[in-house]
């Protein structure tokens, strides 16, 4: 099938198709429900040219794996001691990633998890946080002590099986009716060479028995534990799936943070048609968001199925970032522009130079893009607009640092859009894949909507943006010290 531009709502309404005339939940292995993973990678697939290969990078990353796998391996055997020790104590598990932290103070804050451990800490409740890196390197996080790589967690497992020194496991597999889901696929979707491999029985059934034995593997490490709640931010990454469905089997409350933007065509969060009653234990039983309008999309399927609900509790780093930050920050009055393309349009271009130093921006960098920097600089001298413009590292300025001091903000659909609006800012929307997230923002006027990339028009909305007063966030709401202890609370209501 021929390329096709990347529109998320089209390619969830393709997977509501399957959903609606293939058998997805007789997809299981032992009794677990496997839709989930499957539904997850097949829209994954769509989001890049997985076709377009580049034999030199591929090389050059598994290289740098395979070293970086052969330090791990010496330190295993004590990693594997503390994480058993640690978790014998802990009541809670975070589940993160680098990308999710921010530079403060000389440390690498998790933007959503680090103070609410401290504060678990003061209570002498101890937390284990696990994290989808391979680097046991951990002076820069602050409760280094607590951290470890789910990755390494995984290898030790794959160890003690080729020794033989666990059990082997008894997998059922149940696929009723995916070849033919496999061949609609293959003629359907884009990108059919990575689905070809990707998908192909034999793969999902050693995918399927993979899952199960992980699965197993941290049941077996939790079962003597006190561990109550786990908290994971991107909950569809396939390290994350055995670790939700163990705790989910243990009865262990797993919850969904929202970490960005929410809604129609997020094929994670968006139209799960066909939940069964019990839910999937592969996804987690609550979803944490920021506002009720993302609630109610997550809601309104999670209703069927008696396990799944969304709980609106706000945005706590959006509140609470401050008060890891010392001083002002560096720049204030700018136009901010959320980055989610590497590429600066033209029409972007034409604006700046309109402005010329009249406006100062800002170029902020998404987590994924931290490595671009250089990119982007280069790309802005080349261009001659680089001394209106800094780029901005994501892990450099907190978020609401940086929403907090501009005097606008252009960003594509990004979870960027709710921080603004609950931050009394009115942004500008720029033309994108991902706007339905934003529909009900968009009808109640809390943004300006760019319909075409003109320089015209975006210039005059950067001026029709009202004019606000610099405020800090401090006390707008709840604070990390009562906010997580409360949505546990209410969990302990609501069971």
């Amino acid at each position: 099938m021929e390329h096709q531009e990347y529109n998320p709502e089209k390619i969830l309404e393709k997977i509501i198709v399957i959903e609606r005339d293939f058998p997805v939940n007789e997809w299981k292995i032992n009794g677990v429900h496997f839709w989930p993973f499957l539904r997850t990678a097949l829209a994954f697939t769509q989001r890049q040219n997985f076709n377009a290969t580049a034999t030199g990078k591929k090389s050059s990353v598994k290289k740098k794996l395979i070293k970086r796998y052969s330090k791990l391996i010496f330190f295993l055997p004590f990693h594997f001691l503390r994480l058993k020790k640690r978790i014998r104590k802990a009541k809670r598990l975070f589940l993160g990633a680098k990308t999710h932290r921010v530079n403060a103070n000389g440390k690498l804050y998790n933007k959503y998890f680090d103070l609410a451990i401290n504060d678990f800490k003061s209570n002498d409740q101890q937390s284990v946080i696990l994290d989808r890196g391979t680097s046991l390197r951990k002076k820069e996080y602050p409760h280094n002590e607590a951290w470890f790589s789910l990755p390494a967690i995984y290898v030790i497992y794959e160890s003690l099986k080729r020794l033989k020194l666990i059990k082997r496991n008894h997998y059922n597999i149940e696929l009723s009716g995916y070849e033919d889901f496999y061949q609609y696929v293959l003629e359907n979707f884009d990108y059919t060479q990575k689905l070809l491999k990707g998908f192909s029985p034999a793969t999902v059934r050693k995918g399927m028995t993979n899952f199960h034995d992980r699965k197993e593997f941290l049941k077996r490490l939790f079962q003597k534990s006190d561990i109550e709640s786990c908290y994971v931010l991107c909950y569809y990454s396939s390290l994350y799936y055995p670790l939700l469905a163990a705790c989910n089997e243990l009865g262990i409350n797993t919850i969904d943070l929202q970490h960005g933007g929410m809604g129609r065509g997020h094929f994670s969060y968006d139209r799960w048609t066909s939940v069964p009653e019990d839910g999937y234990k592969l996804l987690p039983r609550y979803f944490w968001t920021w506002d009720d309008s993302s609630s109610a999309l997550i809601n309104n399927w999670a209703g069927s199925s008696g396990f799944h609900r969304a709980i609106t509790m706000g945005n706590p780093w959006l509140e609470d970032s401050l008060c890891l930050m010392e001083g002002e920050a560096r720049d204030k009055d700018y136009v901010l522009y959320n980055m989610a393309d590497l590429e600066v349009d033209d029409y972007l271009v034409k604006t700046i130079l309109h402005y010329g130093t009249s406006k100062k921006w800002i170029f902020r960098l998404h987590p994924r893009q931290i490595t671009k920097k250089n990119k982007v600089e280069r790309q802005l001298r080349e261009l001659q607009i680089d001394q209106y413009v800094v780029v901005e590292d994501s892990t450099e300025v907190p978020l609401s640092i940086s929403l907090r001091n501009c005097s606008a903000l252009i960003s594509p659909s990004s979870g960027t859009i709710i921080e603004a609006v609950q931050l009394g800012i009115k942004p500008v929307l720029l033309p994108a894949p991902g706007l339905s997230y934003y529909d009900d923002y968009v009808k109640e006027e809390k943004v300006f909507l760019l319909h075409e990339k003109s320089s015209r028009e975006l210039i005059r909305l950067i001026d029709s943006v009202p004019s606000r007063e610099v405020r800090s966030v401090k006390g707008t709401s709840m604070t990390y010290r009562n906010r997580f202890p409360e949505f546990e609370n209410l969990l302990k209501r609501s069971n």
